[in-house]
């Protein structure tokens, strides 16, 4: 049925009706460019996957993690003996901070970690965004977990997602303080509150003072250690919370599913952040802030295995490892077993 042209009266009518016509056909294109945006992405066939190591331990209390990309990307050979060929997974680069902890001997007060941490960030914003210009999948191995504010800030922008980018965070902690809400200052508890648009100016100038992730679009996983401002910020904010005790209950393969799904109903451009204290401190020794209770290696594998996390997703990050603190390789094994997992689908 083809629409008869309506007839004006006088002038007026005819342009407030010019203007709706503009105002609805304006909107269509919009809709129809970001369905198109998000189901091309959904779709890219990425050749590698390019892993990056980001050797900063800044962020956290104990700064040992800073040496855990060394001690993967040193081991490398290990784990792509155990991938399939199907990505091609290599090593690609490690990225330093301008000052490195174990080399350092004078005093670092918390702004001048902001900028620290902020410069690292930038240095890995712009490799991942290099990455996804190559038709690689960026899997970032930390160092703690501040550096997620150049991980989904490079995504970001690659994309041209801000406030388009769904992310999974697997953690044991909310990790959404700000300066003048943490008592312990580490600011690898802050990086979702930066994301989101939130904490000081030294870090979100960080984001080029763009909200990077919608909290509508953010799902936390495993969660069993908070503190209550972090746990208010996220429930007025609307973020979707799986605590631990739902997770061990439903399952992680479930749970996961559910949070991809959910995701899809806003975007196609999903990502992963991992870290690793989401495990049992019997599973994962090798990190430095454990908590109890945690996801045993078995179900976050099997998950793995059956949801296929490269076509679903857009990047992965593999955070706080710190090889000091890991016992008989256990930490680096299950590390290398996700890797495996990963790939192989």
């Amino acid at each position: 049925m083809i629409e008869q042209t309506p007839k004006y009266t006088n002038a007026q009518t005819f342009s407030h009706s010019l203007f709706q016509n503009f105002i609805y056909i304006s909107a269509k294109i919009v809709k129809y460019n970001k369905k198109k945006s998000n189901s091309s992405l959904s779709n890219t066939n990425f050749k590698r996957l390019a892993f990056i190591g980001v050797a900063s331990g800044w962020g956290a209390q104990i700064q040992g993690t800073e040496d855990g990309p060394l001690f993967v990307g040193n081991n490398f050979d290990k784990i792509e003996n155990m991938c399939k060929k199907r990505y091609k997974p290599y090593w690609d680069k490690t990225i330093f901070p301008e000052i490195r902890f174990k080399k350092n001997k004078k005093h670092i007060t918390f702004v001048e970690k902001e900028h620290i941490i902020a410069s690292v960030c930038k240095k890995l914003k712009s490799h991942i965004i290099y990455a996804i210009g190559q038709n690689r999948f960026p899997i970032i191995i930390g160092g703690d977990h501040s550096l997620a504010i150049g991980t989904w800030s490079g995504i970001a922008h690659a994309y041209n997602c801000h406030q388009l980018l769904g992310l999974i965070w697997v953690d044991a902690h909310m990790d959404s303080h700000t300066p003048y809400t943490s008592q312990s200052h580490a600011i690898h508890g802050m990086p979702l509150t930066v994301l989101m648009g939130y904490g000081s100016s030294i870090m979100t100038k960080t984001i080029e003072d763009k909200k990077i992730i919608n909290p509508k679009h953010l799902v936390l996983i495993g969660v069993r250690s908070f503190e209550e401002e972090e746990k208010l910020l996220l429930e007025k904010l609307g973020v979707k919370v799986y605590f631990i005790g739902e997770v061990l209950k439903n399952g992680f393969k479930k749970t996961l599913e559910e949070s991809i799904n959910y995701l899809h109903k806003y975007t196609n451009i999903i990502g992963l952040s991992l870290d690793l204290d989401v495990f049992d401190p019997i599973h994962a020794p090798g990190t430095g802030s454990k908590e109890p209770n945690g996801l045993s290696p078995d179900e976050f594998l099997n998950a793995i295995v059956e949801i296929p996390l490269i076509k679903e997703l857009v990047a992965i990050e593999i955070m706080e490892f710190n090889p000091h603190l890991d016992k008989d390789s256990i930490t680096f094994d299950l590390i290398a077993n996700i890797i495996k997992y990963i790939s192989s689908r």
